[in-house]
């Protein structure tokens, strides 16, 4: 609040003896990021399209923080990845023209959605600081200050792949990931994504096995038969029965 006494507009050394105030204020928001993640890839094939997960696969995700203007400070990225994912496998960050490429496993790069990269050459080609904790679990992509007030919106995309763990994971298992992004002047944003692991499908139908009449002798169709198998999971060799349905 500001308060003060009126003075005489000619003279000010004299005082009117009349005091007012003022309370009235403003305030100025600060535009920052918002976050999003997705799967990108599952085992190199590109989603929609691809497989669900299991143990062992290669996940990539695709990272995106769209900038309301080009102008950050202390930008930190935070990924923090399901139990069974591994965020020590991500190795590596590659600064490269935007690209619809899959990274190999253990590797990350700016995705075909990053327009902030080309905005301003080659200042715009910052190269992040990529920290990886096996306790959290998580990556984080830490960018340090810009200002381009002259670049409208623009987005930071990264794309990166990890290994999800060779353990049992039950089927259906959700992987959920959740990204969170801070600036040092400004709100924080969170996003998630979750991807099921992959169930086996059993498929049943049914087939006349044998050509026959009711109580009568079976007589097989021809050209039917049974796998042998293998040593460890040996081919059926029995019989049918139409009778008793076996």
């Amino acid at each position: 609040m500001i308060s003060g006494t009126l003075v005489n507009n000619t003279n000010p050394a004299v005082s009117l003896g009349i005091t007012g105030s003022d309370n009235s204020s403003t305030a100025i928001p600060v535009p920052t990021g918002t976050i999003n993640i997705g799967v990108y890839a599952t085992d190199g094939v590109t989603c929609p399209g691809c497989l669900n997960p299991q143990g062992g696969s290669t996940l990539t995700y695709a990272l995106s923080y769209t900038l309301p203007a080009s102008v950050f400070k202390g930008v930190v990225l935070s990924i923090y990845l399901p139990v069974v994912a591994n965020a020590t496998s991500l190795t590596s960050f590659t600064s490269q023209t935007p690209s619809s490429s899959i990274p190999p496993l253990g590797s990350s790069w700016q995705g075909p959605s990053d327009t902030f990269y080309s905005s301003r050459t080659p200042n715009s080609q910052l190269v992040p600081t990529m920290t990886t904790s096996s306790g959290s679990n998580s990556i984080q992509f830490s960018f340090g200050a810009y200002n381009d007030s002259n670049v409208p919106s623009t987005v930071i995309q990264i794309l990166f792949s990890v290994s999800i763990r060779g353990v049992q994971i039950p089927d259906l298992y959700q992987l959920v990931a959740v990204a969170s992004s801070t600036e040092a002047a400004g709100f924080p944003s969170t996003s998630s994504v979750s991807t099921a692991v992959a169930a086996p499908v059993l498929s049943t139908f049914r087939k006349y096995l044998v050509a026959s009449v009711y109580g009568a002798t079976t007589t097989p169709i021809p050209g039917l038969t049974f796998s042998s198998g293998s040593s460890s999971c040996p081919g059926f060799t029995g019989t049918t029965n139409i009778n008793t349905y076996t």
